[in-house]
């Protein structure tokens, strides 16, 4: 390749980065080659430009500032947003823990476990809740947003509302949701109980359908067994 299409070469050497070797064969091409000289001699200007370059003293860019005061982040937060998020963790675990129930009904109880009284289990597990509970709660959440929103501007011409008025909605709103999600759930545990005991009678019904056909077959192989042998012997 011509040196003249490699340029990093005269970088290189313009800042004495080659070898003997290297220098030489530059060299060389430099005293036959016009314009890599010229080219080398605006490398020159330019670096001692560079060099040459210094940033004019300036004012101090730095100014000093004063930190805002930070509030406690349970102050920024109104007290019915954190109303309504312990109506929904407390709805969720209750939920929870009667889906634990059904589960372990489904997989271990016998079928006469379908007249005993389901108690609570501690389990907590929020997959379990239906869409149509977690849509209720929301829409509970939201009348309790929207209420609390006009309580919050008729503060400006009334009293506040009391602590103790708000704590008596919150428990109220547990106990709806809290008395739909053990019926939903109840219901739920009543129907997977009743498809176990349909299963069961439906697989005892074909177990003794094909025992009676194996059977059947069982006889009919003996009979044949039987005619076999007899037949040589009513020749004799």
């Amino acid at each position: 390749m011509p040196m003249c299409e490699e340029r990093e070469q005269l970088v290189a050497y313009l800042y004495d980065e080659v070898d003997a070797n290297e220098r030489r064969n530059v060299e060389k091409h430099l005293s036959e080659c016009e314009t890599c000289r010229e080219e080398l001699r605006a490398f020159r200007g330019v670096r001692q430009d560079l060099l040459a370059w210094d940033v004019p003293p300036h004012e101090s860019v730095w100014k000093p500032f004063v930190t805002a005061r930070t509030q406690p982040v349970w102050r920024q937060v109104p007290a019915w947003s954190l109303a309504a998020a312990a109506t929904l963790v407390f709805a969720t675990g209750v939920a929870g823990g009667f889906a634990g129930r059904a589960l372990a009904t489904r997989m271990i109880a016998p079928p006469q476990a379908a007249s005993a009284e389901i108690a609570p289990v501690q389990a907590v597990s929020a997959n379990a809740v239906s869409p149509e509970t977690v849509r209720a709660l929301e829409t509970r959440l939201a009348e309790l947003e929207r209420s609390s929103s006009v309580r919050t501007v008729a503060n400006t011409s009334g009293p506040a509302v009391s602590d103790a008025a708000l704590s008596a909605r919150v428990e109220g709103l547990i106990r709806d949701s809290e008395g739909r999600v053990n019926k939903k759930l109840s219901q739920q545990i009543w129907d997977i109980v009743r498809e176990l005991n349909s299963q069961r009678s439906l697989d005892r019904a074909t177990f003794e359908q094909k025992l009676n056909e194996t059977q059947a077959q069982i006889n009919g192989a003996m009979l044949r067994v039987m005619n076999t042998t007899r037949s040589p012997e009513k020749e004799q």
